[in-house]
């Protein structure tokens, strides 16, 4: 679960996330390290998968 810095720009990004994923929040994963993650590449990491289509662990493995 991420436990960082929440703002407006990451609450968005989490909705369209989830939009995308059949209600699937980003920081749902069990096998991600979110503490190890800064807020900057969280929200890369988000965007990244958006546009791909991918989820967000298959986006950060690469």
């Amino acid at each position: 679960m991420w436990n960082g810095l929440v703002t407006d720009e990451l609450n968005e990004l989490f909705q369209q996330y989830a939009e995308q994923h059949n209600g699937i929040e980003p920081d749902e994963y069990e096998d991600i390290y979110y503490e190890e993650i800064s807020y900057e590449e969280f929200v890369g990491y988000i965007r990244k998968s958006l546009e791909t289509g991918e989820e967000l662990p298959d986006v950060i493995e690469d």
